[in-house]
């Protein structure tokens, strides 16, 4: 009875492995479609890079000019480049010159006075003033009074100067640039000044 039990065990034991090996031989394209699955790589997804936003550019200021700019420093002020102010000098001029006393032809120098020509040098405003008053004849009159095109610079000719040396023919020219209240010269703003006094 054992020994019956036991072969039928076998038995069963040998068909399922047949069996086995006839489902192997009867799907062979199972097999392979497995180990072909095994041995690919799975794919990686492509992922397409959204689109960044466009954005504006900023927007620039205008740079202001640079404090040492040259252009904007030897610009002379148009306020006192203006007819007006031009005017108002040339008025005050012909006032100190209607009289022998020079009348307020202290306001007009500048701190300092160059006299050009033989016997001239450089003035202190006291000095320049005892000098011209020392020269001015009874019929000083103002023959010419203009602006400088280019510079900060008006130029004038007054005739009638007594011939006391160095003055030979009774002309002086004046020359007047834009001094600020501290008593330097700037070409922007200030007050126009005699500085250079020219012998003709």
């Amino acid at each position: 009875m054992r020994i019956c039990c036991m072969i039928a065990a076998v038995a069963v034991t040998l068909g399922a492995l047949l069996a086995g090996c006839d489902v192997g031989r009867s799907n062979p394209t199972a097999a392979a479609t497995a180990a072909r699955a095994a041995a690919t790589a799975i794919p990686t997804p492509i992922r397409t890079p959204t689109a960044m936003a466009v954005l504006a550019p900023p927007t620039r200021r205008p740079s202001p000019t640079p404090v040492g700019d040259a252009t904007a420093r030897d610009r002379p002020s148009l306020d006192q480049l203006s007819e007006e102010a031009v005017a108002q000098v040339r008025g005050n001029l012909e006032r100190a010159i209607s009289s022998r006393a020079l009348p307020g032809i202290e306001a007009l120098l500048a701190r300092d006075v160059v006299i050009l020509g033989d016997g001239g040098g450089r003035l202190q405003r006291d000095q320049a003033v005892t000098w011209l008053r020392q020269r001015a004849g009874p019929g000083l009159r103002l023959t010419l009074f203009e602006r400088h095109h280019h510079v900060a610079l008006l130029v004038a000719q007054v005739e009638g100067w007594s011939q006391v040396s160095p003055i030979r023919r009774g002309e002086l020219g004046f020359n007047f640039h834009l001094y600020d209240a501290s008593g330097r010269q700037d070409d922007e703003r200030g007050s126009w000044k005699i500085d250079t006094i020219s012998i003709d």
